[in-house]
């Protein structure tokens, strides 16, 4: 093989490709090396990003854990807030609050002291653990009254918190290391403002650090405690306060009512006497005593009246009638009781009812005459010259079923000033001492009227100018159709014998006036009278001898008339027929009520009036 010498030409291009491959070696050299730092670089940033995505999501995680802490927090003690708000079972609520509140903290025992510093007394109240880790609440307490101190120090506010008993001084590491304590947060309960004792909350398996976010919470908890405990006292006294006004309201009641039966009795012997004394011809220098005792007997009789009246009204007793009335025959009633009066003072008593006031109305014309009898006899006897009038019209509030009317009630008299106005209605309230003393009286009859007219949906209105008269005046709805039938009266009974001559009567009654007052007007009529003094021998006796009424006291010893009646009704057909009159000194609606429960066929109140005692015997008697 020949070998042929490399020309010039031919070694130059060698050389070139020669640098040039060393070219592209150093070129690929120096590429591996930036592409190495290059990796490295992205490496390093890989791995810090990979560092600060991981303390962001710790950071997320440990944000998203406070959030959720707070969270289930804000949870229960809405739930606890709730709970001890209601009050429905104080003991109850108070002990599932502990509960919940343990089992969210992760505590074993939870229990609250009430604490006396001045007796050094310790009570447990309430009290929580979990098993294994119940409380000896009477040791405990034992244990508790051996560190009043804390109790003292607690008493100024300050909490108690403890990790390990041995950060605790001595000897009081030592009274609740006994108690099985190794971590404890004690937190003062102030009630109203008041040291009232403590809640502990304690772990007795493992030591606790009490961070200040849970004891915060804790905190809240107990505060909501100390308000369920303030609510729950304040309730407590509420009930109380309750029923000693119950209580109060209740002997009030039977004090009125024992007092309204003790002054009736006598009451009815005074008036039944006088009336008997005016029918036995008296002779004329004892006319004018006989009127004065009278007089003096009724307006005690009224008074007694107008105290029953307020009390039935507080208490919620007053009941009104739907009847039918002549509203002209009332009137006239009131201005014939009021004319004596008003002439022997040169008074002029004026009645005036606007033409289109119908003549027949349905409504109480008891509670109307007395509310009228009240503001007239008022305007007398307040009115020394002038007049006193009664002015009776139509409001136009009416309808074909009802009728409105405006009564007004003015006079010329001494007036009213106008800083008194507004106390003539309250309960013994008049327009001053020396009205009291002048002109007498107890200042009920506008009170009592103000509040009946108010029971009935409406007021009294007054005005009044001193030295110059004053005016009352109110509205009531009447009904205008006959809905209930009428209750008439029965006319006045006259005072001879013929009518009731030949009955048999049976008189119950233990009150030796009574009987002899009852006896005399009943002789007078011609009435045979037997009396038994108690419901025990009227029972006996009906069944011996044959009546034709029975009078029937209510309160009587041994046997009472409501018990009487009963047992007479039982007897048999032939006594459920004789009719049973009640002589009550109460005016109460309950009494009249238990009156007709028992199946007597009436009721007098006493003092009882001579025409209302022979209109009823009669009503029930057949001649």
């Amino acid at each position: 093989m020949t070998i042929r010498p490399l020309n010039v030409n031919s070694m130059t291009e060698l050389n070139s490709i020669r640098y040039a491959l060393m070219q592209e070696r150093e070129a690929k050299k120096q590429l591996e090396h930036l592409v190495e730092a290059k990796t490295l670089e992205l490496y390093e940033l890989n791995r810090a990003l990979t560092d600060t995505n991981c303390v962001l999501e710790q950071r997320i995680d440990c944000r998203t854990y406070e959030l959720q802490k707070n969270l289930l927090q804000q949870k229960l003690l809405a739930d606890i807030s709730c709970s001890l708000n209601l009050l429905e079972n104080f003991d109850a609520q108070i002990s599932d609050a502990l509960q919940k509140m343990g089992e969210h903290a992760e505590l074993d025992r939870i229990y609250i002291f009430e604490t006396n510093l001045k007796e050094k007394n310790v009570v447990n109240k309430f009290a929580w653990s979990i098993p294994n880790a119940e409380i000896d609440t009477e040791r405990f307490g034992h244990a508790i009254r051996n560190a009043m101190s804390c109790c003292e120090k607690l008493s100024s506010g300050e909490r108690i918190s403890v990790g390990s008993m041995s950060d605790m001084s001595q000897p009081y590491a030592d009274i609740f290391t006994q108690q099985g304590v190794k971590s404890i947060l004690i937190i003062p309960l102030f009630v109203r403002n008041t040291y009232y004792g403590f809640i502990g909350f304690d772990t007795c398996f493992k030591y606790k650090d009490w961070e200040e976010s849970e004891v915060h919470l804790l905190q809240t908890v107990s505060n909501l405690i100390a308000h369920a405990y303030e609510r729950e006292i304040t309730k407590q006294e509420l009930i109380q306060a309750r029923d000693e006004a119950q209580a109060a309201a209740a002997n009030k009641t039977q004090f009125l009512s024992t007092m309204s039966h003790e002054i009736r009795t006598p009451m009815n012997a005074v008036i039944g006497l006088s009336h008997l004394l005016m029918q036995d011809d008296p002779k004329s220098e004892q006319i004018g005593n006989l009127k004065t005792l009278k007089f003096a007997s009724q307006n005690l009789l009224s008074l007694i009246n107008d105290v029953l009246d307020i009390n039935k009204i507080d208490a919620g007793k007053i009941r009104f009638e739907h009847i039918e009335f002549n509203l002209d025959t009332l009137i006239a009633g009131i201005e014939h009781s009021f004319v004596i009066t008003a002439n022997k003072k040169n008074i002029q008593l004026n009645v005036s009812k606007q033409a289109d006031v119908p003549t027949k109305l349905i409504g109480d014309p008891t509670r109307l005459t007395q509310v009228l009898t009240n503001l007239i006899g008022n305007a007398i006897k307040f009115t020394n010259e002038g007049s006193v009038n009664l002015n009776i019209q139509t409001t136009g509030n009416t309808n074909k079923d009802s009728i409105q009317l405006q009564f007004e009630v003015s006079d010329t008299g001494i007036g009213i000033a106008a800083d008194k106005l507004r106390t003539i209605f309250e309960p013994f309230g008049q327009a001053g001492l020396e009205t009291t003393r002048k002109f007498g009286g107890t200042g009920l009859g506008l009170s009592i009227s103000q509040k009946l007219i108010k029971l009935q949906n409406s007021r009294i209105k007054v005005k009044s100018t001193p030295d110059e008269g004053t005016s009352f005046t109110f509205e009531l709805l009447f009904g205008k159709r006959k809905t209930i039938q009428q209750i008439s009266k029965a006319p006045p009974a006259p005072t001879t014998k013929t009518n009731l001559r030949g009955l048999r009567v049976l008189l119950v009654e233990d009150t030796n006036l009574n009987v002899t007052v009852a006896t005399q007007f009943l002789k007078k009529w011609g009435v045979t009278t037997d009396v038994a003094e108690n419901g025990q021998i009227a029972v006996q006796q009906v069944q011996v001898q044959q009546y034709d009424l029975i009078l029937m006291d209510l309160q009587m010893p041994v046997m009472d008339g409501f018990e009487a009646a009963k047992a007479i009704r039982q007897l048999g057909t032939q006594y459920t027929e004789i009719p049973i009159i009640a002589l009550t000194a109460s005016a109460e609606m309950q009494i009249r009520e238990k009156v007709y429960q028992v199946d007597m066929n009436d009721y007098i109140t006493k003092p009882f009036n001579p025409q209302k005692l022979y209109a009823t015997i009669q009503k029930h008697t057949s001649i």
